[in-house]
């Protein structure tokens, strides 16, 4: 990231007219996430951090809006906002981007603790509020940015502006990079969290019906995780591969918890979607019941016997049409009926047909 939109004039003659230019360069891009700052505090639950952070950057923010004010002050008085604003950053400022800078790089010096992680463990790792947090942070030290070198300008402190300049430039750098890995981070932790907070829903929707457990647990996975396409499965606590067996990608499974199971599976955003129509007639053509029966039926397979139903784990593992086996349809398989299972998904992405005593569904 280049911050020539934050370098300002040497020559004070020009000053004003060169930083109103170049702040509102800066704010087009960074006012959005600026007002988010309370986002911060909001997920901050340990009153000293909370207590730390509104410190450093309540200076911020008042020294901002004395630079604003200057900026915006009619010629007659700009001497008068030029004093103000000197004084303040003298006796209130204590070097607040700094302290927020050494926050979000994980530093100790100044600040006791590291945002972005403080951010991944009260938001549970969810990324688009970590990015937040993290944007508003950047934002608040590129606000400090703006007071620091609007200072040293106005002072005529011309050598130290320069390199706090690009001292700024390589930092600024410094907490982009750390916001990426950060980001890096909350990724690699999707298939743990995930499970988690799911597994946390079948707690708090245990008396809730099947239904209204699908709904929440896929509304919750697609806003939290909504780089992923999901494909929920609930349905009674059933027992035996002979009455249900499910295959998942990308997911995970939780087995007779709180009087439910559930099976999640999911599929990056650009998969090639499903061809409904094959499944749609492949399905109940799957083979789910016994099919022959004769004088010499002791000596037949298993699977023989007029009028019985296949297993469950037969229908998927060995019936089931080849182009929708193991990670080709991220998520298929075969549960009775009689367990009330609810399907939540993209529709275009998933088909779930009867087939005797099952529901066969595939998701990909």
């Amino acid at each position: 990231m280049s911050l020539i939109t934050l370098f300002l004039p040497q020559e004070e003659s020009a000053e004003l007219k060169y930083m109103k230019k170049k702040f509102a360069e800066v704010d087009a891009n960074f006012d959005k996430v600026f007002n988010r700052l309370s986002e911060i505090k909001n997920v901050i639950q340990e009153t000293a951090l909370k207590n730390q952070f509104s410190d450093y950057e309540s200076k911020i923010v008042i020294l901002s809006h004395k630079l604003q004010s200057l900026l915006n002050a009619p010629t007659n008085v700009v001497d008068e906002y030029k004093a103000s604003f000197i004084e303040a950053k003298k006796s209130s400022y204590d070097d607040a981007a700094s302290v927020i800078f050494n926050g979000m790089i994980g530093k100790s010096q100044g600040f006791q603790y590291d945002i972005p992680q403080v951010a991944m463990m009260y938001t549970k790792n969810h990324r688009r509020r970590v990015q937040q947090i993290m944007s508003g942070g950047l934002s608040l030290i590129l606000q400090g940015v703006k007071v620091e070198l609007t200072y040293l300008s106005l002072t005529g402190r011309n050598h130290s502006y320069e390199t706090k300049k690009k001292e700024w430039e390589e930092r600024i750098n410094e907490v982009l990079e750390r916001m990426k890995q950060i980001d890096q981070q909350v990724v690699s932790k999707q298939d743990e969290q995930a499970k988690i907070d799911s597994v946390d829903l079948m707690s708090e929707y245990k008396d809730k019906s099947n239904a209204a457990l699908a709904d929440k647990m896929y509304s919750m996975l697609t806003e939290k995780y909504d780089w992923k396409l999901w494909f929920v499965v609930v349905y009674d606590p059933l027992h035996g591969a002979d009455k249900h067996w499910v295959w998942y990608c990308g997911g995970f499974h939780k087995f007779r918890h709180h009087g439910k199971n559930i099976a999640v599976s999911s599929t990056e955003k650009d998969r090639s979607p499903l061809l409904r129509s094959c499944a749609e007639t492949e399905l109940p053509k799957t083979k789910t019941r016994m099919s022959h029966i004769g004088a010499n039926a002791d000596a037949l397979p298993k699977d023989t016997y007029m009028g019985l139903k296949v297993d469950a784990k037969d229908v998927v593992s060995t019936y089931f049409p080849p182009e929708y086996k193991d990670c080709t349809a991220p998520g298929h398989g075969a549960i009775l009926i009689s367990g009330h299972p609810e399907f939540r998904g993209l529709p275009e992405r998933y088909v779930v047909k009867d087939n005797n005593w099952y529901k066969l569904y595939v998701f990909q």
